[in-house]
């Protein structure tokens, strides 16, 4: 779920590749390297808005906590389609120096 403004609009244009991560406290990393493409319509967005909604956590929360998004179907709101194209999983251990793998995928 995201917004979709103006620049955000022109990077995607200009070219349509994201990097996305995930952080935990004991710093093992994930990255994903993806193509994105915009989710503009209504079924779409509801779609996104009812999966972070009713999603688990530390996913799901409610929509309406941005001011702005205060239905799936306002102008603000809008979603992100990402198709990964690179996966890698860090371990904490390893950049610590302990040991363990680091682990790719690439489609």
């Amino acid at each position: 779920a995201t917004s979709p403004t103006p620049v955000k609009r022109a990077h995607l244009e200009h070219s349509p590749y994201v990097s996305v991560n995930y952080w935990t406290p004991n710093h093992d990393t994930c990255v994903a390297e993806c193509r994105a493409s915009w989710i503009l319509d209504d079924e779409g967005r509801k779609m996104v808005w009812d999966t972070f909604l009713n999603g688990p956590k530390p996913v799901g929360y409610d929509p309406t906590l941005i001011p702005a998004w205060t239905s799936p179907t306002v102008d603000a709101f809008a979603g992100l389609k990402l198709e990964p194209w690179r996966l890698r999983v860090f371990p904490g251990t390893v950049l610590l120096g302990q040991g363990g793998q680091v682990l790719a995928w690439q489609g």
